[in-house]
């Protein structure tokens, strides 16, 4: 089993190595052609120049293919943070409405037990409760 699977990786990487050597082979046929024909008319420089040019839009339409090709990642998109702890309880209240109705026996249970939490939960909800601020008297 493992041999099988070593055979089919290095057939695999063969076969890019080929591939790739031969691409090369042709790449440089194909710039010395271009050279012969370009030599005649534009000289040992300009036929030079040609061929780096051709080499040149070649390299850039293989980067516009690529950049066309690759697609960026989506910004993550964070979750929308609820508004109030009110709007929490209420969800909370109509998704599972069973869990709610022990959490306030549990409370009501608490308090029973222990008065003084009541005092420290209205004293929570009325500092953390937003007030709204009017303009001073004699100012529009």
């Amino acid at each position: 089993m493992l041999q099988k699977a070593l055979r089919t990786v290095l057939s695999v990487a063969t076969a890019v190595a080929v591939t790739a050597v031969a691409a090369s082979i042709t790449v440089v046929a194909l710039a010395m052609t271009l050279y012969a024909l370009l030599l005649p008319r534009l000289g040992s420089a300009g036929s030079a120049a040609g061929v780096a040019g051709a080499a040149a839009l070649l390299g850039l339409i293989a980067a516009l293919i690529a950049v066309r090709l690759c697609k960026p990642a989506p910004a993550p998109v964070a979750p929308p943070q609820p508004a109030s702890l009110a709007e929490v309880l209420m969800s909370l209240a109509k998704d599972k409405p069973i869990a709610a109705g022990g959490v306030a026996t549990a409370a009501a249970l608490l308090t029973l037990i222990k008065p003084q939490v009541i005092g420290v939960i209205l004293r929570t909800v009325i500092d953390a409760w937003p007030t709204k601020t009017k303009p001073p008297k004699g100012r529009a």
